[in-house]
């Protein structure tokens, strides 16, 4: 099955904002990543940027975010999956591999049909992230694996197997936007978008 950034790291623009050294220009940035046959929207992102040179790739990855933050967006996109199976655990309990979470109380962990091999981006484990679920935002827990990601539901009411979870974008009125999602872990929009995965279905509206 296709795979995304996990497999080819040339489709997010802060792999190529990575392979340059510092100082540099926005000139420089273009013909790198044309160089090592960026996608076009990974191009397109740093042809965007405001200033003409940059000291580090850290002020490339701020003026990405902030110039996001000025701009009265709306998803356009959103990521979602289902929930394929409800656990209850006790107090004390680790989830995930190397139990990188323990539970603090007993608790409810719903299983995603979905984890980094679709597109849920790795550094949204174990509560660095959290994804919306019948109005409610619940935290990722344990570390997101290639086909699954765990979260924990204890505090949703009338969860149940099948309910469809958003990653990021729109769920009815409830909005939980990839660029907050992005800045929550450090990094820019494009590089949550340009994870999706060939494998994850797309519906057009």
């Amino acid at each position: 099955m296709a795979r995304g950034i996990g497999e080819d790291p040339r489709r997010s623009p802060a792999w190529h904002i990575q392979q340059v050294e510092y100082p540099t220009s926005r000139d420089e940035l273009v013909a790198t990543a044309e160089d090592n046959e960026a996608p076009a929207e990974a191009i397109n992102f740093l042809k965007a940027l405001p200033k003409d040179r940059y000291e580090s790739a850290e002020e490339v990855l701020r003026d990405f975010a902030e110039a996001e933050r000025r701009l009265p967006l709306k998803p356009v996109m959103s990521l979602r999956t289902r929930i394929i199976n409800l656990r209850r655990v006790p107090a004390g309990s680790g989830v995930g591999y190397g139990a990188k979470f323990t539970a603090q109380r007993p608790s409810v962990i719903a299983v995603l049909a979905a984890g980094y091999g679709d597109g849920i981006h790795r550094s949204l484990s174990n509560s660095r992230g959290c994804v919306l679920v019948r109005g409610k935002l619940a935290p990722i827990v344990g570390i997101v694996s290639m086909d699954v990601t765990m979260i924990d539901v204890t505090d949703v009411d009338g969860i149940a197997i099948g309910d469809i979870v958003t990653i990021y974008g729109t769920d009815g009125e409830h909005v939980h936007p990839a660029n907050a999602v992005a800045r929550g872990i450090g990094t820019v929009t494009s590089d949550l978008l340009c994870a999706v995965a060939a494998r994850v279905p797309r519906v057009y509206v």
